[in-house]
């Protein structure tokens, strides 16, 4: 019995990875067919993406894609696998989080013994939510919090590959979202330059630091000069929406960083559970810096743990950035991994010279919490199950929060469209429900598939649009109550933006059916209504 455990002990690490996977499996299993909800506009533009691309579409060239183009191609063989569907993307977008959570325990286990390692791990899996307006996203997260495992890894064995691998992740992150692989390159040579003044192993790889990284700097201008020739500047602008004005919210950066404290100090006090562990948290880093280590061994340990977490804070700080200019919550999101394990860094290093029953009580309420919510999150979904819920059409079959009536919006113009058309014929959806594209399998006539205040469409580009409507012989138009929106930064089709393009399709098509809702303010994925416009 004592040699297994012994054995146990040894294999500790790959264990707890496994049961980690497993964990995975277990949460993810409920909601491999479930979505919180699903948007006309941003969700249908990333199916339509992939559904194009599985099919040899070029992104920007062949329609508008406003993030980089590695994804749509990683979502279009998946589709090409198992077939276009909705579930296909949101279990796609699940093993994303999975090998995050990988990503998440093989970093912290530098610092961290196995099972805090795996409870901080788990803790990401169930609490780091997923965003809400894209699937693409996800894939970044795994490639930031890759690249501070490498990172991770240098700081204890400074070997060069670990710096080369860092970088890797840091390219292929410019092709998912090119402010993204900015600020986390700029944040991991931050990091490195920390190393190069700390320690003196580092400096030897300087050179071949910066060499590699002005390369990679340099590939990826080339490769997007590449992707984008041909391109006119409004529809490179439009993809690439960098400027303020290209933004439909903006914010001071001191306000929403000071909007940002008082919300997190106000929900760290919310409640007992939360503030117990708030405290808990700052008790480990107090014993952090009092730790009073005796060994070359342990005084150098207790440096890299320090340098880790800084690693962690400028991260952290610098993922901030599209919240930070914008307020827009959600944009959070890529920041939270870096939250996430500096907290369980802290209390892994300021609880190693506690008492194992301290320990083992900390470990049990972190579980504890995670399967009280995980019960709460099985409960919800059982309810969602629900024949109003379902959302089936072609290969997706899948629930969702979506009102019923949206769904029965969406199904009856879906429907309709598709008795009304011909094999060969498609329609044009505006001013933002590419999802019809997706739903009956038919290109959009044009590349643009958004139409609001803050795209800044010009009149070039209206005209162009017109021309291929007309050279397309599209007879059928799907006009969705979004047109006219209070929202900010959407406005009116046809008097804020888009002048000559209503003009057109007011003189040339009439209304022949309505679906949905026509009396409330339209929204993201409720309240949705829609009109089929036929030529005269």
């Amino acid at each position: 019995m004592k040699k297994i455990f012994v054995r146990i002990l040894r294999y500790q690490k790959p264990l707890f990875l496994l049961l980690l996977i497993i964990a995975a499996g277990a949460i993810f299993l409920p909601i491999h067919n479930f979505q919180t909800p699903i948007a006309q506009g941003d969700h249908g533009r990333d199916l339509y993406a992939f559904q194009q691309v599985s099919e040899g579409a070029v992104p920007y060239h062949d329609f508008w894609w406003v993030y980089g183009p590695l994804t749509p191609y990683l979502f279009a063989l998946i589709f090409k696998i198992f077939g276009a569907s909705i579930q296909a993307a949101i279990a796609t977008q699940l093993a994303f989080k999975v090998c995050t959570a990988i990503f998440f325990y093989l970093a912290l286990i530098c610092f961290a013994s196995p099972i805090f390692a795996f409870a901080g791990a788990l803790w990401f899996l169930k609490f780091q939510p997923i965003f809400p307006h894209t699937y693409t996203h996800s894939l970044g997260i795994t490639t930031s919090v890759a690249m501070i495992y490498f990172l991770f890894c240098y700081l204890q064995f400074f070997q060069k590959k670990y710096l080369f691998f860092g970088l890797v992740a840091g390219f292929f992150l410019f092709f998912m979202k090119i402010n993204f692989g900015m600020v986390n390159l700029a944040a991991f040579s931050s990091s490195f330059l920390i190393l190069n003044y700390v320690f003196k192993e580092t400096r030897a790889h300087q050179k071949t630091y910066f060499l590699t990284l002005f390369s990679a700097l340099f590939l990826v201008v080339a490769i997007h000069w590449i992707i984008l020739r041909g391109l006119p500047f409004y529809a490179v602008r439009q993809c690439f929406p960098l400027l303020n004005t290209d933004h439909p919210y903006t914010a001071s950066v001191l306000t929403t960083f000071y909007a940002f404290v008082k919300n997190s100090l106000s929900v760290v006090s919310k409640t007992w559970i939360k503030l117990f562990f708030s405290s808990l948290v700052c008790f480990s880093f107090a014993n952090i810096l009092l730790q009073s280590p005796t060994t070359k061994k342990e005084k150098e340990q207790k440096l890299k743990t320090l340098i880790a977490l800084s690693f962690l804070g400028i991260f952290f700080i610098f993922n901030l950035h599209e919240f930070l200019v914008s307020g827009v919550h959600y944009r959070l999101i890529w920041a939270k991994p870096f939250q996430i394990m500096l907290l369980f860094l802290v209390l892994a290093a300021g609880q190693k010279n506690l008492n194992k029953l301290i320990k083992s009580a900390f470990l049990l309420v972190i579980f504890s919490l995670i399967t009280i919510n995980l019960i709460t999150q099985n409960n919800i979904v059982r309810y969602v199950k629900q024949p109003a819920y379902r959302f089936k059409i072609n290969k997706t079959d899948i629930f969702t929060t979506n009102p019923p009536e949206w769904t029965s919006t969406i199904r009856q113009t879906t429907y309709f469209l598709n008795a009304q058309l011909k094999n060969s014929e498609t329609f044009f959806a505006l001013p933002y429900d590419p999802i019809y594209y997706f739903l009956t399998n038919k290109k959009s006539p044009t590349r643009q598939l958004i139409f609001f205040d803050h795209i800044n469409i010009p009149k070039e580009q209206e005209i162009k649009i017109i021309a291929e409507l007309n050279n397309k012989a599209v007879n059928y138009v799907v006009l969705s109550n979004r047109c006219d929106s209070k929202e900010h930064g959407l406005g009116t089709f046809g008097k804020t933006y888009c002048p000559l393009l209503a003009s057109y399709i007011f003189s040339n098509f009439e209304p022949i059916r309505t679906f949905g809702d026509w009396t409330n303010e339209p929204g993201w994925a409720w309240n949705h209504g829609t009109k089929i416009f036929r030529r005269k």
